[in-house]
């Protein structure tokens, strides 16, 4: 993956976006922006500097292109996230992983290690931190990573979406998108915001995954 930055057609309004598009400062809560690059198999590695990292809530990680971002990571409606927040606590699919680094002092670096082909992700603050808070975890053996199968559904919640046929889910997020479906407020509002391209994109992925 060649160096990527914020993408200015993807974020907030209250984001603004400097040096580059490598620092986002945010002058509002539920705000939120997304890297140019995107990824779906393969093993990616990044640092993010928290310089001021004020609200507890606040997360940094990964998301599909279909996660509404403005909910949060922690939110009981906000799927398809994987993030560590500020307060430590690692997220996925707005369910808390059990595993925990501690709040997150401004001015730390946080380290992120992914594994998209096996759905595995890992998270230390500092260089000299432990991967997901154990010093046998290693990403680059694939020891301790934390499952990241977005899609698989939260039970009693969300459905399974993963594997499901791209025919299908693409009527779905139209249907969200047009009224006719009404059922979620959420996924109106996500769906909402999808041109054609990017709905098929999101369907296409989501028939990928396993």
């Amino acid at each position: 993956m060649a160096n990527t930055a914020f993408n200015p057609s993807d974020k907030s309004a209250s984001v603004a976006l400097t040096g580059s598009n490598l620092i986002a400062t945010s002058s509002a809560t539920l705000q939120w922006g997304r890297a140019v690059d995107r990824q779906v198999a393969g093993k990616f590695y990044w640092e993010v500097t928290a310089t001021t990292f004020a609200i507890t809530s606040s997360g940094i990680g990964i998301a599909s292109t279909a996660a509404n971002l403005a909910l949060g990571f922690s939110s009981t409606v906000a799927p398809w996230t994987c993030a560590i927040l500020r307060s430590g606590l690692i997220y996925v699919d707005s369910v808390y992983t059990n595993v925990t680094l501690g709040t997150i002092a401004n001015g730390t670096v946080v380290c992120i290690a992914v594994d998209l082909t096996n759905r595995r992700i890992w998270f230390r603050l500092g260089a000299a931190g432990n991967w997901n808070n154990n010093a046998a975890n290693n990403p680059a053996t694939g020891v301790g990573g934390i499952s990241h199968s977005i899609g698989a559904g939260i039970p009693a919640q969300y459905p399974r979406l993963a594997g499901q046929h791209a025919d299908y889910t693409e009527a779905q997020l139209v249907a969200f998108r047009g009224g006719a479906r009404k059922n979620s407020v959420p996924m109106s509002g996500v769906a909402a915001t999808m041109n054609d391209r990017e709905i098929k994109a999101v369907a296409d992925y989501i028939a990928g995954l396993h």
